[in-house]
């Protein structure tokens, strides 16, 4: 993992000064306590994420349409009110070290204008994030230093940058271009943690379900295989009632079949016992088959959930884990809505389900019978279409890996044909093909993840 060195600051410094400066910041979304991105007024479809990640602290300008919600907590709550809707009026690298100093001129009414100072220091295992006023007197600090420290940040104390005296600042090879990989990687991260982080809960419940319903299945196997070693009871008691006239045989068949044969009871009424075990076996089979099947089943969805859950959105998310947690929403009132998800992709739009209400709002209504059908060959998963008037390859790749990326899965069949072809199945979100086609993947291009999470967008219906 590259470090945020002195020389990428100043390379991202300048890159900035191009890009955002005299823009004004129009939002502010956190996804954790160290993580977050802002939004520009006239660079709209660019953002800058900054990371104050403890081992690897960094910041990098995205040209992407990320769309996320933010995470609820203080430090958003601080940026909102100190730095949002204020212009940039400067930007600059402090001592050549990686510490990168926004000038900010925030507008209280409509003739005072308050200078601020929005300070990053991106120092390996000693990250922070400062605001201070014009005169660089502290205002917040992420992470605050006692009285007694050699470098006092605190509320009122005026900012001294950290000393370089120790620090060599050194040009390297490394550019922006090559840097941007781990910073889209870290954001990758980031926007995955935070949904992992705010619905914890949530993957308990189904790691715990899944577990419970192993169990469960484990138990009904052993059942099923006792009853199975009983279903012999129905020979041996049509071979009882065959003896009825010959003693010495029947006393014989008895013994070697072991049958708890009851003396003050008639051949028959011990023959009527057997076939009343048989036919409770049989039903034991059957009815222990059924709950495997379901409990099976269950376990699939609930693995699906897992798998999709870094790609649901917070309304998903949500209203999931209300269903498996019903306890913890008692008093809250949660606004349902229907929405599926979907990515524009060189002038295609590709929509895919999160549950079988989404997969068959997707295939049965959403689409056009010219519209494209994909769904992973003997997965339970999502339906993903294409809407496009120009398919080409590229579009059915990306398509394809997206099926995967869904599952789950590196590599796998995709099936693939147009929606006139798919008839609805006895079940809700099931298929049957009438006729497809078949694409093999290896991989997962990196590209198409970073894609799906980051630039999936919502349609509600």
């Amino acid at each position: 993992m590259e470090k945020f060195t002195a020389n990428l600051v100043s390379l991202t410094v300048n890159g900035l000064n191009n890009s955002i400066l005299n823009n004004y910041i129009s939002n502010v979304i956190t996804l954790s306590d160290k993580d977050f991105l802002l939004s520009f007024s006239f660079a709209k479809k660019q953002k800058l994420y900054v990371s104050l990640n403890h081992e690897c602290p960094l910041l990098g300008l995205l040209d992407s349409d990320i769309n996320v919600t933010s995470s609820a907590n203080k430090l958003r709550d601080i940026l909102r009110k100190e730095i949002k809707d204020a212009k940039i009026t400067a930007i600059n690298q402090i001592n050549n070290d990686r510490i990168i100093n926004i000038t900010l001129e925030k507008t209280l009414d409509v003739i005072f204008k308050e200078t601020k100072h929005l300070i990053m220091e991106f120092i390996p295992h000693k990250p922070n994030l400062i605001i201070t006023d014009a005169n660089l007197l502290i205002r917040y600090a992420i992470h605050q230093s006692s009285l007694d420290n050699a470098r006092i940040i605190l509320p009122g104390i005026k900012y001294e940058p950290l000393s370089n005296c120790n620090f060599i600042y050194k040009k390297d090879d490394t550019t922006l271009d090559n840097f941007s990989k781990q910073v889209y990687n870290s954001l990758l991260n980031s926007i995955e943690n935070k949904s992992k982080e705010k619905y914890k809960n949530l993957y308990k419940t189904l790691r715990i379900k899944i577990k419970s319903l192993n169990k469960k299945i484990a138990v009904l196997n052993n059942e099923i295989e006792v009853a199975k070693s009983n279903l012999s009871l129905a020979e041996i008691a049509n071979g009882l009632l065959s003896l009825s006239d010959d003693k010495e045989e029947l006393k014989k068949y008895i013994e070697i079949n072991n049958i708890d044969y009851d003396q003050n009871l008639s051949i028959g009424a011990n023959a009527n016992k057997l076939f009343l075990r048989y036919k409770k076996c049989k039903r034991t089979i059957e009815m222990d088959t059924l709950q495997i099947d379901k409990s099976t089943q269950l376990i699939n969805e609930y693995q699906n959930n897992i798998n999709l859950l870094p790609y649901m959105t917070d309304n998903e998310l949500m209203q999931l884990d209300s269903k498996l947690n019903p306890q913890n929403y008692k008093k809250l009132h949660i606004k349902n809505y229907n929405s599926i998800s979907f990515i524009e992709y060189k002038k295609a739009k590709i929509y895919y389900g999160k549950n079988a209400m989404q997969n068959n709002f997707i295939t049965f209504k959403l689409a056009n019978k010219d519209d494209t059908f994909l769904h992973m060959k003997d997965y339970h998963g999502s339906h993903v279409l294409i809407k496009t008037n120009d398919l080409n390859n590229d579009i059915l790749l990306f398509a394809s890996e997206i099926c995967l990326l869904l599952a789950n899965k590196d590599n796998g069949e995709i099936l693939y044909t147009t929606i006139k072809n798919v008839k609805k199945g006895k079940e809700l979100g099931n298929v049957n093909l009438l006729s497809y086609k078949e694409i093999t993947l290896h991989q997962v291009r990196e590209e198409t993840k970073k894609e799906l999470i980051i630039n999936s967008k919502e349609y509600r219906y």
